[in-house]
């Protein structure tokens, strides 16, 4: 496809921003879900996992970070306290592992 002269900068600069634009835009795009007036929890945890599967899928923040939403936002949403999802994300083997990674690096 031809992309006319004029239509190359604009497209050019759109593109920039398209992760930009898309970080913001989404999580209010999908408002609705986590809206829904019945059952709150289902509702906010499918909130969650479908702003999970947008940013992984697109690729907009790094899917490192995308694993570490649920437990930033779990505690901040009331799906889970923060203690539990530490556990859950931090278990004493991957301390164990971590701390030597270091431990290494150090040396």
């Amino acid at each position: 496809m031809v992309v006319p002269e004029r239509l190359k900068k604009p497209l050019v600069i759109a593109g920039g921003y398209f992760k930009f634009f898309f970080i913001l835009a989404f999580p209010i795009l999908l408002l609705p879900i986590a809206l829904i007036p019945n059952d709150t929890q289902m509702a906010k945890g499918g909130y969650l996992l479908a702003l999970m599967g947008g940013y992984w899928v697109t690729g907009v923040i790094p899917i490192y970070v995308t694993a570490l939403l649920p437990m930033l936002l779990g505690p901040v949403m009331g799906l889970e306290k923060s203690g539990a999802l530490a556990k859950d994300y931090m278990p004493s083997s991957s301390i164990l592992f971590i701390c030597s990674m270091l431990l290494a690096a150090a040396a």
